[in-house]
């Protein structure tokens, strides 16, 4: 029985490998959707502005309209974005923006407790862009491409 599940194990991590080097799913945003309002200017977001976006260094949209960040309160669609998009813990994401609020440097991103509030502000706040996990309804929200690493 052991030899079998070995071989299974392998036969999934392959399959996974050869999905990761084809491009057929991103390692970094494995099921997670980044979404954004409606009206924004573009469809596409490169992962460095994401997280720039995120931590409060990019403040303007290409055109000018102002970024207004949203984020999970927690679970794992929130742990999943922050490790995997934004390169850090969730632990040392929320250290930053106490940091930040505490010498006056920023505003943390808004926080909402669902997905389907994540999708309503999203949907109804202009320049607004967060993130949900794959299986998320994602009525009056766009989808919006992240390019990179």
């Amino acid at each position: 029985m052991r030899p079998l599940r070995r071989f299974r194990t392998a036969l999934a991590a392959g399959v996974v490998a050869a999905c990761l080097a084809t491009g057929l799913v991103s390692a970094a945003a494995a099921g997670v959707v980044v979404i954004g309002h409606p009206d924004l200017a573009t469809g596409e977001v490169a992962a460095r502005d994401l997280e720039r976006i995120f931590l409060g260094k990019m403040t303007r949209w290409s055109d000018g309209v102002t970024v207004v960040p949203v984020v999970l309160r927690e679970g794992p669609t929130h742990e999943e974005f922050v490790t995997g998009l934004l390169g850090r813990s969730t632990h040392r994401f929320v250290a930053y923006w106490r940091q930040m609020v505490f010498t006056g440097k920023g505003t943390p991103p808004a926080s909402v407790q669902s997905e389907r509030e994540m999708v309503a502000y999203v949907g109804l706040t202009p320049g607004a862009v967060g993130y949900v996990s794959d299986a998320a309804r994602l009525d009056g929200v766009r989808i919006l491409v992240v390019d990179g690493p």
